[in-house]
């Protein structure tokens, strides 16, 4: 199982539209804003020594 610590909604430009810590409010977000989900990542955290810390965020791409 992959833990994870947070969700980014980003623009297919790379700007965070939307940071949250749950995928039903990550997904109520894009409908609410009528947005179409275009990718969806997962992102490994690194600390400052360039190692994973074991934790990871959602990176999920939107446009309009």
């Amino acid at each position: 199982m992959t833990t994870y610590i947070a969700i980014d909604i980003q623009d297919i430009d790379g700007n965070v539209l939307f940071i949250c810590g749950e995928m039903k409010l990550a997904i109520e977000y894009i409908r609410e804003m009528k947005l179409t989900q275009i990718d969806q990542d997962v992102v490994p955290v690194i600390d400052e020594e360039m190692n994973c810390t074991g934790e990871n965020i959602i990176v999920i791409t939107v446009e309009a």
